[in-house]
């Protein structure tokens, strides 16, 4: 399987030793993913490169990534030229997940629909203007997240969504996204040993559930070491 959780189509090459010339172009998917069996089982595919799709008008190819072996778990593998990457996981014994996008993303765990913004660098009070597609959003389910088996409910469980939400992702119970690759900033606290994979891996949000009255709370920052408090330096 395979979700595409960027905001623009990529272009997948599989390797095989048995057949050349196998690509399909995996278009934004959301949660809605798609099979990749067609193209690995009958020509017994060892592995994978990634690229962005090539620019019109005779433009020059798009390189691709470093090779990604399928015979593996997991892996990841960047995507040159967009900062995202293509992740392999093993949610499940039964099957694969291909993931592409950024690897910092927001997991809801709460009941509650929740909006969430993106801001710019600390201490992150400008509102980022990027455009948010909602197929960078996909259910929790896919990476083999149960909602929280203990039972919670707040003063927002029940309540009607807000129509007029506003700019924003819609964030639902037990889903996650992928940060866009446009506000992530690197992350100047990783250790030195981990800025080749986790560099751009901090972003700046603020949420608010998605019901009618409600605020956005303060910014705070996200990244591969969790989340903290808006802060200056």
């Amino acid at each position: 399987r395979v979700v595409n959780l960027c905001q623009e189509p990529l272009v997948l090459t599989f390797k095989s030793r048995h057949k050349e010339g196998m690509t399909t172009t995996v278009h934004p998917t959301g949660s809605d993913w798609k099979s990749l069996d067609e193209w690995i089982l009958p020509n017994f595919a060892e592995a994978l490169v990634v690229a962005r799709c090539s620019g019109a008008g005779g433009a020059a190819p798009a390189p691709n990534s470093l090779e990604l072996p399928l015979d593996r778990g997991q892996g990841a593998v960047e995507v040159p030229g967009l900062g995202a990457f293509a992740e392999l996981l093993t949610p499940h014994p039964s099957h694969r997940l291909l993931v592409l996008g950024s690897t910092l993303r927001v997991h809801n765990r709460t009941d509650v629909p929740m909006i969430l913004r993106f801001h710019s660098a600390p201490p992150g009070h400008t509102i980022h203007a990027v455009q948010l597609e909602q197929t960078i959003e996909c259910g929790a389910d896919l990476f083999g997240y149960a909602p929280p088996s203990c039972s919670a409910s707040s003063r927002f469980t029940g309540c009607e969504p807000d129509a007029q939400r506003g700019p924003g992702l819609l964030l639902k119970p037990n889903a996650l996204c992928a940060v866009p690759q446009a506000v992530l900033l690197p992350d100047t606290q990783q250790p030195a040993a981990q800025q080749a994979l986790a560099q751009q891996q901090q972003a700046w949000v603020s949420v608010r559930p998605a019901v009618a009255g409600s605020s956005f709370c303060h910014p705070f920052s996200v990244s591969a070491r969790g989340w903290g408090p808006a802060t200056t330096s």
